[in-house]
């Protein structure tokens, strides 16, 4: 894993070359315009795993511009993802400007013509490479100058995910960092598509995190009679579309897993005679079921018996043992 820490620190002279040369050489050429050269600090740290780049990065007020001038070409076709930790950053690119606050991100391309600036600022950088993005999500390209939440979901999983990268960077060799790497494109993905409320084209990595936040969601409110498709999506930060598209290679449907839950556990309560007071409406009732009669339809359908029959079963036995 190559690593490289770059410092600038108080250039009296006001020569902004040296520092330009270090931007160039980490984001490709562009122009640098330091705000206040006589009193600029900057430092930037870089780590790659395998493809994909992850940067520290601080420094004072700065404007860097990308006109078709800089780019060939040859050049490395880059994505940047800039997420600011204090102060906002402005990009300007595709013929829109993005204010990118503390609590958001946003990507820029280092193919394209762009305008960024911001005042003292720390922030985290992450590099894909334009393939990686191309590969699970239709033109990315149209995706930059956008600010996006860091709370949402999706959001919130991608930054995560960075953090744990910056924080365990030098274990991350190998296929490790590999991995690492791709998930952190499948998690960016994500996010874009989930504000878009389209169904994103992902990796299974991403795909199995969503599933899971949503298995544990219905698992956890299951026995509230308003959980629906779309109360679970607005929770999880996904759009109903692709809440439906978590489920096609399962058994069941979102709509038929939420009932499998409550008759589930509804069996499990019936058979339970170590509380004998409870009655068949009640335990309707504690699963999520607002009419006993249609419980009941559903939960012959599903068992070939009636609760009431279950239930009486569980305490004709309970009653046997205490004879015993």
């Amino acid at each position: 894993m190559l690593q490289g820490t770059y410092s600038y620190v108080d250039n009296a002279r006001g020569d902004q070359a040296a520092w330009a040369d270090v931007i160039s050489a980490l984001y490709q050429p562009l122009a640098t315009k330091i705000v206040d050269p006589c009193r600029f600090r900057a430092r930037i740290s870089r780590w790659n795993l395998e493809e994909v780049g992850v940067y520290r990065y601080e420094s004072d007020a700065v404007l860097y511009r990308r006109t078709t001038g800089h780019i060939a070409p040859d050049f490395e076709e880059n994505f940047f993802v800039t997420i600011p930790h204090s102060a906002s950053a402005s990009l300007t690119q595709n013929a829109r400007t993005a204010v990118c606050m503390p609590g958001q991100f946003m990507m820029h391309y280092s193919m394209g013509p762009s305008e960024l600036r911001h005042g003292a600022m720390r922030a985290t950088v992450v590099r894909l490479p334009a393939r990686a993005l191309r590969e699970r999500i239709r033109a990315p390209v149209d995706r930059c100058a956008l600010a996006m939440p860091c709370q949402s979901a999706a959001g919130a999983l991608f930054i995560a995910l960075v953090d744990a990268v910056l924080r365990n960077v030098d274990s991350l060799h190998g296929a490790v960092g590999t991995a690492a790497g791709d998930t952190l494109a499948d998690l960016l993905v994500t996010a874009f598509e989930a504000r878009h409320e389209r169904a994103p084209s992902l990796g299974p990595t991403a795909r199995a995190a969503h599933r899971t936040r949503v298995m544990r969601h219905i698992a956890e409110r299951f026995h509230d009679p308003s959980l629906t498709p779309a109360a679970i999506a607005a929770a999880c930060g996904i759009s109903v579309r692709y809440l439906h598209q978590l489920f096609t290679d399962s058994e069941f449907t979102v709509t038929e897993w939420i009932m499998e839950s409550r008759l589930t556990e509804a069996r499990r309560l019936l058979s339970d005679a170590r509380r004998p007071f409870r009655t068949v409406a009640d335990i309707a009732h504690r699963c999520g079921f607002e009419d006993p009669s249609h419980f009941s339809r559903r939960f012959r359908t599903r068992f070939g018996e009636t609760p009431g029959e279950v239930r009486n079963r569980a305490l004709a036995s309970r009653c046997h043992d205490a004879m015993d």
